[in-house]
């Protein structure tokens, strides 16, 4: 599955399924805003530890961060 389905699907089923459990408001944002936030930096570190491609890792931190400006407004908006 490509990174921007995930980027995409991982927050709305979550933001759909926090309120199940009791959670709303401000609360419930942070848990989606947590999930809808881009690949971690120690995913290079891991890349660059174990040999594995170091371009592949950089392209996924430039890709998650600039789909994160486009969609965290969606998830403020949204939930």
């Amino acid at each position: 599955m490509s990174d921007f389905r995930l980027a995409v699907l991982v927050p709305l089923i979550l933001g759909s399924i926090v309120p199940l459990f009791g959670l709303s408001g401000p609360i419930a944002k942070i848990i989606v805003l947590q999930m809808a936030m881009p690949p971690a930096f120690v995913t290079l570190v891991i890349a660059e530890t174990f040999n594995l491609d170091r371009d592949l890792a950089v392209t996924a931190l430039a890709a998650g961060a600039i789909v994160l400006l486009v969609t965290l407004p969606v998830w403020l908006w949204l939930f």
